[in-house]
């Protein structure tokens, strides 16, 4: 999977006077090269972020040397965390985009866990909330059991798995 984070900056006093001059840039990027590509000069210095593509929202005004801090770092975000980024900074564990580049350990992830069945399967079937004899294994209503566990962490069904806080 291809982590990155792309912005279409506009240069502001061209927009507004209904010329609009813009580009797309794949971050990170010098400011200097998004200045001189959306043609800021000493007299037009403001600019406009009017597009993104990236899993966590990006405002208009949203700080361009942030945004390239958050893009050199990640290499060190794993694939199934940058996937899910949009429903994680939505659960709270993390607070922001900077939170989860930052620390990345802080969940625990079961892939393929889609529902409170496959939940309760997986919790039996590993022994990680109760030891469970093999014979009584298949008596388990399942379906229950992940609910229950659900309830009583902060766990969540994202897009592709289960999370839940480390």
């Amino acid at each position: 999977m291809e982590k990155e984070i792309s912005i279409f900056v506009e240069n502001l006093a061209r927009r507004n006077a209904g010329n609009t001059q813009g580009a797309w840039f794949t971050l990170p990027v010098p400011f200097n090269t998004i200045a001189r590509k959306i043609g800021l000069s000493e007299n037009e210095e403001e600019w406009i972020i009017t597009d993104y593509e990236a899993p966590f929202n990006i405002g208009e005004y949203d700080n361009i040397n942030k945004l390239n801090r958050i893009a050199t770092e990640l290499d060190n975000v794993p694939d199934y965390l940058w996937e899910n980024a949009r429903d994680l900074l939505g659960s709270g564990i993390y607070e922001s985009i900077e939170d989860l580049v930052s620390d990345p350990e802080r969940v625990i992830y079961l892939p393929n866990i889609s529902e409170d069945s496959d939940l309760g399967s997986y919790l039996v079937e590993h022994n990680t909330w109760y030891d469970v004899p093999d014979n009584l294994a298949g008596y388990i209503n399942t379906r229950k059991f992940g609910q229950d566990y659900r309830f009583s962490t902060d766990g969540f069904f994202a897009k592709t798995g289960f999370f839940i806080s480390a």
